[in-house]
């Protein structure tokens, strides 16, 4: 690819010709810098205080056990998500989401919770509905960045309408419905 460009810029025929970036790539810097605005950013560092609590407290996490049995849920660790990959994110989200019910009735068991920590970490209706949103569209983002990401059948002619799909579809809607909730 890079020989083909340099071809094309000595040529003449293209002199403003510049290198294309990797289009996973891109697609990560945008999905971390969004990761960074609010109300994401807080959402995303209450799940990961809650996530902790659940980790580190031997009684919250033999709670949590306890309620999963009790409320049918599945029993399914929660995931702490890693600062490096965003997709941990969405897998952190996505199971804190799935749990939402048996940690929501830890926090209000005086057995299981101290008062303090029931009103620090439990999240926010408004914080479970973006949590519920972010994770919506990281989701379509990993699997487009797995179809990016593929050697043998991504090329530049199917990246344009892949993204653009994404941008007018499924990403606009999302986009609006989580500045609304900045307002």
């Amino acid at each position: 690819m890079v020989l083909s460009v340099e071809l094309l810029k000595g040529s003449g025929k293209w002199p403003d010709m510049e290198l294309v970036r990797c289009a996973g790539h891109t697609l990560q810097l945008c999905v971390n810098a969004a990761l960074k605005e609010d109300p994401v950013a807080r959402t995303v560092a209450a799940a990961r205080r809650l996530v902790g609590h659940f980790k580190k407290g031997h009684q919250a996490k033999t709670g949590l056990k306890e309620k999963r049995v009790q409320q049918k849920a599945p029993e399914h660790k929660l995931i702490q998500d890693v600062a490096t990959r965003w997709n941990s994110t969405c897998f952190m989200l996505e199971r804190l989401l799935e749990q939402r019910w048996p940690i929501t009735a830890i926090l209000s068991d005086p057995s299981y919770s101290k008062r303090s920590d029931s009103s620090t970490l439990d999240m926010t209706t408004e914080q479970w509905n973006v949590a519920e949103d972010i994770t919506d569209v990281l989701k379509l983002f990993i699997t487009l960045t797995e179809l990016l990401s593929e050697e043998t059948n991504t090329s530049l002619s199917a990246t344009f309408p892949m993204l653009k799909n994404k941008k007018k579809v499924i990403l606009w809607p999302q986009i609006t419905i989580v500045q609304q909730r900045r307002r």
